[in-house]
């Protein structure tokens, strides 16, 4: 396994497609984070003309302005399209070129080889984390600065956010990988991620409504899907504890999703050629 590891990571970081949607990544992220700066700034010195004029006292800016802690959190949620696609790229370039046919030749149990790309799926996503955590940093720090009070106050709850996100993310990934190991082909398997993605938020508050009004209960699978949990972990109030019950719900989706998924990957992993 850990000669396997060591291949996996190799091949990932001199592969181009990893650096190339880290780039596109960094780019989009210090965009969005360089406007939403600017913005911030501007609306604060705005607020503070206007109480001026007034003669009224100047407004708390912890109020108005989540911080850049809470921002980050929020925008965590885009990382689930970087990393779904080159993992999927990742693996099924395996397929096409047919590297895990020659590995698996070696004696390799096809359990290992998939746990492999699932852990370097892993590693991805706490580097792509990572460049969203700090572009965010950096562009908050050259252009806010000092100049919102409380800006960069740590909420105490964004590790607590963090965490269920990654877990959530990690999901992703295996759904990813399951996805690449049905279809085992670039262009299908990313289409049919995109497909799934876009589907879901769509269809389940459809079978939310047809359960409550054909068998007439308060029951929704919508809450039981890994993109509301995750548009929920990253959309919430940092400065407030979890809610005990959606807590429980965010960890057992992340983890339910990743046992399913995994389970159908590896099964169909060992059962196909390769």
């Amino acid at each position: 396994m850990s000669k396997l590891l060591k291949v996996d990571f190799y091949k990932m970081f001199k592969t181009k497609s990893f650096y190339i949607i880290g780039i596109i990544l960094l780019s989009f992220t210090t965009l969005i984070a360089i406007t939403t700066s600017l913005l911030c700034v501007d609306a604060y010195q705005n607020i503070g003309n206007f109480t001026s004029d007034l003669g009224e006292t100047a407004i708390d800016a912890s109020v108005i302005f989540p911080g850049i802690f809470s921002t980050i959190a929020s925008t965590l949620s885009s990382i689930v399209t970087y990393t779904s696609i080159f993992m999927i790229m990742f693996m099924c370039s395996e397929f096409s070129y047919g590297t895990i046919k020659n590995i698996a030749s070696k004696g390799y149990r096809r359990e290992s080889i998939y746990l492999s790309k699932f852990i370097c799926g892993i590693a991805c996503t706490f580097i792509y984390t990572a460049v969203v955590v700090v572009a965010n940093l950096v562009v908050a720090v050259i252009i806010v600065g000092n100049k919102i009070p409380h800006y960069f106050d740590l909420p105490s709850q964004f590790f607590t956010s963090i965490s269920l996100t990654l877990l959530l993310l990690i999901s992703y990934i295996s759904l990813a990988l399951m996805i690449a190991s049905l279809i085992r082909g670039n262009g299908a398997s990313i289409g049919a991620f995109f497909v799934l993605s876009i589907l879901t938020p769509i269809l389940l508050p459809k079978a939310d409504e047809l359960l409550k009004n054909v068998i007439e209960t308060d029951f929704t699978i919508s809450k039981y899907s890994l993109s509301t949990c995750l548009l929920q972990v990253t959309g919430a109030d940092l400065t407030k504890a979890f809610n005990g019950n959606d807590l429980t719900r965010f960890i057992c989706v992340a983890v339910g999703f990743l046992v399913v998924t995994s389970t159908v990957g590896i099964y169909f992993f060992r059962k196909r050629d390769l």
